[in-house]
């Protein structure tokens, strides 16, 4: 199963998304994605929203999809957004966010490996969408000027708010601090630690700065 060498091993077989033809044995991949939701819980401090399988399963094949596409790029643009479908008309709430981490948590890492084509690149148009759709999954993903990260329901939950601020700190992902209310989670967290951690204080200045700036 792709989900479970991408955790164990981060080695995984990436058959051409078009030539293969074939479907993911979903039962499988329900059954993979409900051992990792277990195996996660256990890595938190504060209870994780519940598992939303079927959230859960449209990020594990999405993601393998994109795998493949970003090692076969032979792939037309009408098949890229065949393989890729959105499930837009569905609520993004904390269980979603949860849910589709278990597999987009590796995001970042392939927008790195996806990135060396042209922004508009259709995979990578792919990619930096779902990176403003799910900003915790998305920490270490460069922003753009016009780049509008969806945090309210990640902001809301405390569980998904600390891990988005662990991650934003751990990867010095700066950029995220222009949102008000993550600065002020950051400092929540960290607040205490500015004399250890003057990357934060010196982040978080410059954030502020920026937005009385911007207000002028």
């Amino acid at each position: 199963m792709f989900i479970d060498s991408l955790v164990s091993t981060g080695q995984v077989v990436l058959p051409h998304p078009v030539e293969a033809g074939g479907d993911v044995d979903l039962l499988a991949l329900r059954d993979c994605l409900t051992s990792l939701d277990s195996r996660r819980r256990a890595e938190v401090a504060q209870p994780a929203p519940r598992l939303d399988v079927d959230w859960a399963v449209w990020a594990a094949d999405s993601f393998f999809r994109a795998c493949q596409l970003t090692v076969h790029r032979d792939v037309d643009s009408e098949h890229v957004d065949k393989l890729l479908p959105s499930r837009e008309e569905v609520e993004r709430g904390a269980s979603a966010h949860w849910s589709v981490d278990l597999a987009f948590r590796y995001l970042p890492d392939l927008h790195r490996l996806a990135s060396g084509v042209s922004p508009s690149d259709p995979l990578n148009v792919h990619l930096i969408n779902w990176a403003n759709d799910w900003p915790m999954s998305s920490v270490g993903v460069k922003a753009t000027p016009d780049t509008r990260f969806e945090v309210d329901a990640v902001m809301a939950d405390p569980c998904l708010r600390a891990t988005y601020v662990d991650r934003i700190v751990d990867r010095a992902d700066w950029a995220r601090l222009t949102d008000p209310a993550v600065r002020r989670a950051v400092r929540d967290v960290f607040g205490g630690l500015e004399p250890w951690l003057p990357q934060v204080t010196a982040a978080i200045g410059k954030a502020e700065e920026s937005h009385e700036s911007a207000s002028d």
